[in-house]
């Protein structure tokens, strides 16, 4: 499982920590959302969670939310790729499959030029069949 992003709720709503991860299976991936919450507000962030994806649904991704996903992004690229094995993943990999981003800043160039309307189009063809399961942990200190 590799992390994708970090989403702090803050837009005046909640205050949890929350973390987004992505898995791909193949032919089928699946995000995992993990909500660290006080003790007791679970049921609330449940709730907080269910109705942003009911809004993504309908209405896309946020507009505020989306650039600074994006600024988050492109400052983890540059964070990771300053380490040599890392750059060297990156090329190797890039070289397998054909990818036209064979440097760093070539990605960041791209990563900067992404809009919201074409990761909406994207997360369209991947949120076909959307299923939403709930799993809460049982964690007491």
């Amino acid at each position: 499982m590799r992390k994708q992003s970090h989403i702090c709720c803050s837009e005046g709503k909640l205050g949890y920590e929350t973390k987004s991860y992505y898995h791909n299976e193949g032919v089928h991936g699946y995000f995992v959302v993990a909500v660290e919450t006080p003790s007791g507000e679970g049921s609330d962030a449940e709730s907080f969670v269910l109705k942003e994806l009911e809004r993504i649904e309908e209405e896309g991704i946020p507009g505020e939310s989306f650039e600074v996903a994006k600024r988050k992004f492109i400052s983890a690229v540059a964070s990771k790729f300053q380490y040599t094995l890392h750059t060297a993943y990156f090329l190797a990999s890039s070289t397998f499959i054909d990818s036209p981003y064979r440097t760093i800043s070539s990605l960041e160039e791209r990563i900067s030029e992404v809009t919201r309307e074409e990761v909406c189009r994207v997360a369209e063809s991947l949120f076909v069949e959307l299923v939403v399961s709930i799993s809460k942990s049982d964690l007491r200190q």
